[in-house]
């Protein structure tokens, strides 16, 4: 029993260390354990590159999410076509993600930026750094 005990004491101190060296606590001051989270939960995902600028739309919500608007814009570099990018996700299934994509014509280092917003107005922005040459995309994996 008092095996049990300590066992019970050692993992919740571990579990607290762990818990708090993540930063979860500290940035946002938001427990997600302590009190569901109001609203909706949206992310941007992975932005790569190609043929097109594609970038994912997360949703870190039990429901799905319903019309949500997206734009992908481009900063810098000499593009001919495709700067900017809107559009409408009719639906992201609960913990789910979409791919939405841009066609991008253009040379030069570029900044991307993905924005996207839930009907109840929240909103999520992501950004990267790019090479283009004419339709081809190489995003950074360098943290910038």
């Amino acid at each position: 029993m008092l095996c049990n005990q300590n066992m019970l004491i050692v993992g919740t101190i571990l579990s607290f260390l762990i818990y708090s060296s993540f930063g979860v606590l500290g940035e946002t001051g938001i427990d997600p354990f302590e009190t569901p989270i109001k609203g909706w939960i949206i992310d941007i995902g992975e932005i790569s590159g190609g043929n097109f600028i594609k970038a994912e739309i997360l949703n870190g919500h039990h429901k799905n999410l319903t019309n949500v608007e997206w734009s992908i814009r481009i900063d810098h570099g000499y593009i001919f076509y495709g700067r900017e990018k809107t559009g409408v996700v009719e639906n992201i299934p609960s913990y789910n993600k979409v791919t939405v994509k841009s066609f991008v014509f253009g040379f030069g280092t570029i900044e991307i930026y993905v924005h996207a917003k839930a009907p109840d107005g929240s909103s999520s922005t992501g950004n990267a750094i790019a090479l283009i040459f004419g339709p081809f995309t190489f995003v950074s994996t360098l943290p910038h």
